[in-house]
């Protein structure tokens, strides 16, 4: 048997079983096809309302959310601040329930009690943990919820978000949104079903919208769409078809056929609060069955006559173009890839694809030796790039800072050997500056050093000052109590008496003088110190910078920059030492003035005594008493001399730990001048300033 007679039988074989497989269902299973029609058409309501309230839910949620995200209100909700609520959303809340659908919007404190009521401003402050589970398991578990929930003024589509300010819960934020006859209607617009929504009694037996006042508990409350006459369910039924869906059930009404079905709605907590009686006509299904029936019989009919008439023709046409299209593929199979298919770009059928996809295999033979000689050449690039690259960062990981990448490099690598080069010299850069901020800090150290040996040297010979004024002034005590004992002998020795005045008044003068040296050396030192506090804070201001250059440097500054913390630090110390000294040597100012007060009052009165002895004898007793006041004045002055005396050793002892810190210094210094010079830099390199870094170095 020939190809051509086998397609033609084979075409009306395959003609006629395809007719009887699709007449037989057709015929036998149009009812069927009602059913499964109406049935799907019930899934499909049940799950649009499902999707509905999900969505409802999810708005209510995210409203919640975005007004709980507000900084004002998170202030507000903190305070439990009525007024300030009321004035941010009860003025356009109308016109957001109009246009949202929003029923209520209501604030609460994390123990359940209302802030504020946007729909009923005039209501708040009272406890609802009694009877809105809700919000007390929002406010527990301080998380989003979304769902269904009973309320005072029935069943609502409930989003609850908590309000959060400075980290702590503070309250929650709740929107509601109506769950009424328009949302039904909604959700039905473009059905011919019907459906009623029975709200189930909650857990005392009470009807929810007869929650306060309904006395009938038995009246089943309900919300329709595309359906206004009497309840299809009483009481108990209702309460019996919860949580049994019912499919393939079908009743007759007004003389029409319907199948009805009915599910469990169910709240935020998974209890049971409604019950859906949907309801769709079967006349239009019954229509379509025996539409279908009469189409099917036409159709099968009109086909076996059309196929036998389209074998005869095929069979023919095929043979004839499917013997062309082997002959092309055995030449194609022998390495002839000049073989042309063209004269198929006609056919839009098997052939014409298998002629087309033949096509392809020969333009991917001769695109494949094209391809291969590309991947090479690109191979043979990479590679290079590669290796440059290699070479480059092992330079670099030895230190060497020069290294760049010259040489011809194909384009679609230009950018990456670009990025490559101008990290490198950016990374030389930095080490650069940082080895002439190392420089800095280590001639710093060295002025540092020096001045701390000199005022130390200067303090030493202060010390040694106060230590002769206090033996001068231990002097002067023994001339003042010599005095008075003359002055019991002033009849006997009056002139005696008088050069020991004289020899008094030259001693205190001598005591002033010494008093104002002391002064003007603490004057000097003050100044001394107050260079060395300058001298810290420019040393910090080092250290900082180079710790913000050993950032920006990566890993390979990291060292650098436990350094630049150290010298810091050290810095630091420096400047509290330096304070310290400066008080020190204020007090030291303030009882050296009183020393010299002292003094100068001691002169005063030994002037007194020897005009006394020289003009009137007979006031010996007065200059007695006068000569231990003298005395007294003295015991003072010896005191405040010896604090001061203990005072210049202190100071002494904290420039000795200033030319120590100064030291410290100093090596560290050359600590990380060493670390710097394990770079290869290029040689004369300038310094580069980073958004003006390395100038504020180069000026400190």
């Amino acid at each position: 048997m020939s190809l051509r007679i086998r397609i033609i039988a084979a075409i009306v074989i395959c003609a006629a079983i395809s007719a009887a497989l699709v007449a037989t269902p057709l015929l036998l299973g149009s009812q069927t096809l009602v059913n499964e029609g109406s049935h799907r058409e019930l899934q499909q309501i049940e799950a649009r309302v499902h999707s509905a309230l999900e969505m409802r839910v999810n708005t209510a949620l995210s409203m919640a959310q975005i007004v709980a995200a507000m900084p004002r209100v998170q202030r507000a909700v903190s305070k439990s601040d009525t007024k300030g609520l009321t004035r941010l959303f009860a003025k356009n809340f109308e016109e957001v329930s109009t246009a949202t659908g929003v029923a209520q919007m209501q604030f609460h404190t994390p123990e359940a009690i209302s802030i504020l009521r946007v729909h009923k401003p005039e209501k708040f402050g009272d406890d609802l943990s009694s009877f809105r589970q809700f919000v007390v398991e929002a406010n527990q578990k301080q998380q989003p919820m979304a769902g269904l929930e009973r309320g005072r003024t029935g069943l609502g589509i409930r989003g609850i978000s908590p309000v959060t300010n400075s980290g702590k819960h503070v309250g929650t934020i709740e929107f509601g949104l109506r769950f009424d006859n328009a949302f039904l209607e909604n959700v039905m617009a473009e059905t011919e079903g019907w459906i009623e929504i029975y709200f189930l009694p909650d857990q005392s037996g009470t009807s929810i919208a007869t929650f306060e006042d309904t006395q009938d508990t038995r009246n089943l409350v309900r919300i329709t769409a595309n359906y206004d006459g009497p309840p299809l369910l009483n009481y108990d039924e209702a309460l019996a078809a919860v949580d049994t869906p019912r499919y393939g059930h079908f009743t007759t009404a007004e003389g029409e056929q319907y199948e009805t079905n009915h599910f469990t709605i169910r709240d935020f907590s998974g209890t049971p609060v409604a019950l859906a009686h949907v309801i769709v006509p079967q006349a239009s299904y019954a229509a379509i069955s025996q539409s279908i029936n009469l189409r099917a019989m036409i159709a099968t009919a009109a086909a076996m006559l059309i196929s036998s008439l389209l074998a005869f023709w095929l069979g023919a046409r095929l043979t004839s173009k499917l013997e062309t299209l082997i002959a092309r593929m055995k030449r194609l199979a022998q390495g002839d890839l000049e073989v042309d298919f063209d004269d198929f770009n006609a056919e839009h059928a098997e052939i014409g694809e298998m002629a087309t996809q033949m096509e392809v295999f020969r333009n991917g033979l001769v695109e494949s030796d094209t391809l291969r000689q590309q991947q090479e050449q690109a191979q043979a690039e990479q590679e290079f790039v590669v290796t440059s690259l290699a070479e480059g960062l092992r330079d670099i990981a030895n230190g060497n800072l020069n290294t760049r990448l010259t040489g011809e490099f194909p384009i679609s690598y230009t950018q990456l050997i670009t990025d490559f080069n101008s990290a490198t010299e950016q990374l030389s850069d930095v080490i650069s500056a940082i080895s002439h901020a190392s420089e800095s800090i280590i001639s710093n150290a060295h002025e540092v050093e020096k001045s701390a040996d000199n005022l130390s040297q200067r303090t030493v010979t202060s010390a040694a000052t106060l230590e002769q004024t206090a033996a001068a002034l231990h002097q002067i005590s023994s001339a003042a109590n010599g005095s008075s004992e003359g002055a019991l002998k002033a009849d006997e020795s009056g002139q005696g008496a008088i050069e020991k005045a004289r020899t008094g008044t030259e001693i205190i003068a001598n005591t002033v003088r010494a008093m104002s040296e002391i002064d003007s050396s603490s004057e000097e030192i003050a100044r001394i110190t107050t260079m060395i506090d300058d001298i810290a804070f420019q040393t910090n201001l080092l250290a900082l910078n180079a710790g913000v250059e050993a950032a920006r440097a990566g890993s390979a500054g990291s060292g650098f920059a436990v350094v630049a913390a150290e010298v810091r630090a050290l810095a630091q110390r420096t400047a509290e030492a330096a304070q310290q000294i400066n008080k020190l040597i204020a007090t030291s100012g303030e009882r050296v003035q009183h020393g010299v007060s002292l003094v100068g009052e001691t002169g005063t009165a030994l002037d007194e005594i020897l005009l006394a002895v020289e003009g009137v004898t007979e006031q010996i007793q007065v200059i007695s008493s006068l000569s231990s006041e003298q005395a007294r004045g003295l015991s003072e002055v010896n005191i405040a001399v010896g604090h001061l005396d203990r005072d210049t050793q202190e100071n002494a002892s904290l420039f000795q730990a200033s030319s120590q810190t100064s030291q410290s210094l100093l090596k560290e210094g050359q600590h990380l001048q060493t670390l710097v010079n394990r770079f290869v830099l290029a040689p004369n390199e300038p310094e580069r300033s980073d958004d003006g870094k390395m100038a504020e170095d180069k000026a400190a």
